[in-house]
């Protein structure tokens, strides 16, 4: 199931969550100006965390992680302005 919220007087969407079949969260973000802007947060079935993203007007920026299953930093990912400048495995 896919959710979005609307701003009330351009009815842009501003909210996405999508959710698996048994209810649990997918993921969540946000957007601004029809972008992906701030944090994105993806998660495993098990409701653990799998990946938090930043996006900036559409681009990701920042550190980022990957998470195991059991919520553990898996790999690293560093943006600038929507280019991936490095990924480092931390197993």
């Amino acid at each position: 199931m896919v959710v979005y919220f609307l701003e009330a007087d351009s009815q842009e969407i501003m909210k996405e969550q999508v959710f698996y079949e048994d209810g649990q969260m997918d993921y969540e973000g946000s957007y601004n100006g029809g972008v992906e802007h701030g944090f994105w947060t993806y998660y495993w079935e098990n409701g653990s965390m799998k990946s938090q993203e930043f996006y900036q007007n559409g681009l990701e920026e920042g550190t980022m992680y990957d998470y195991n299953k059991s919520g553990e930093k898996s790999i690293e990912y560093i943006y600038n302005h929507g280019v991936l400048i490095s990924k480092n495995s931390l197993n």
